[in-house]
């Protein structure tokens, strides 16, 4: 069994119904190759830098377990080609996800901590 990881950001200004359907779209093409373990909304977070004109965006951490990887290269042109998604980045894990891990959500301002250049 092979598990992996995908990180997307949805589009800020989607109301929290169209935010579920677009959810449950991504689910559904998922299932059609493997089994979803989880789906962890982050929530709205500024972005780094703009894209499509967007400065925050809505994170969705999607966890799945599948025995061909050959149908990730179509998940991952699937993910390019819908337009609610701004960006998509999905990695191969080495062991299933622990039930610790599914359920913390992790604070993103965490993860990269601003960075102070001092004069010199």
């Amino acid at each position: 069994m092979k598990y992996f990881e995908t990180l997307y950001i949805v589009n800020p200004n989607f109301e929290q119904s169209r935010l579920d359907t677009i959810i449950k779209d991504v689910e559904k093409n998922v299932g059609k190759f493997s089994k979803v373990i989880s789906q962890n909304i982050w929530g709205k977070k500024r972005l780094a830098y703009k894209i499509d004109n967007q400065k925050y965006g809505t994170f969705v951490l999607l966890n799945f377990e599948t025995e061909e990887g050959s149908s990730i290269a179509g998940f991952e042109s699937y993910m390019k080609l819908n337009t609610s998604v701004l960006r998509a980045q999905t990695i191969r894990l080495k062991s299933r996800p622990t039930k610790e891990v599914l359920e913390k959500s992790i604070p993103l301002n965490n993860i990269f901590p601003p960075i102070i250049l001092q004069p010199g």
